[in-house]
């Protein structure tokens, strides 16, 4: 099952954040298998893969993804 990630809210990547580890600056409320997408990298959509803590995913690497991204 792949629950959308309805929240149109964006949200800004922080520091600690690669292209496979997302890291927020609060907590994300998301599980495995929601999908995100990175609007700062071409709409790049990935479904999360882990959830290690409330404040970070992991997903499927996204090509230059760095702090600041927009994450929806």
């Amino acid at each position: 099952t792949i629950r959308v990630h309805k929240d149109t809210t964006s949200i800004a990547a922080t520091t600690g954040t690669t292209t496979t580890t997302i890291v927020f600056g609060s907590a994300h409320g998301l599980a495995v298998n929601d999908l995100i997408v990175n609007t700062t990298r071409g709409n790049a959509a990935r479904l999360v893969l882990t959830v290690p803590n409330s404040t970070s995913i992991t997903v499927a690497a996204i090509t230059g993804q760095v702090s600041g991204d927009t994450i929806m």
